[in-house]
């Protein structure tokens, strides 16, 4: 009787400790989870930020594009200016020459 006693007093305590680490568990997968679920939120702004900053960027190289553009043009039509300003000295001068 007494080896009974013993067996059921150390099954009670095995249970018991058992017990014990399966709630410690669930509390770290919890934990975890609750982990698992920022990271997930910060993945997510992350990307979010850097679709934002990819889109920004891409209107400013636009915006640079159509002042390179705008830029070109200005300098195409003061060279005509300038070929026509010359050309004009070249016919008076042939005339007055």
């Amino acid at each position: 009787m007494d080896t009974e006693q013993k067996n059921e007093h150390f099954f009670q305590s095995e249970i018991q400790r058992l017990s014990s680490q399966l709630t410690f568990k669930d509390e770290q997968i919890a934990e975890l989870n609750q982990q698992l679920k920022q990271a997930q939120k910060l993945a997510d702004q992350a990307q979010k930020l850097q679709l934002k900053t990819q889109l920004q960027l891409e209107s400013e190289q636009q915006k640079v594009l159509a002042l390179e553009t705008e830029l070109q043009q200005e300098e195409v039509v003061s060279e005509a200016s300038a070929n026509g300003a010359e050309n004009k000295k070249g016919f008076w001068r042939r005339i007055f020459g």
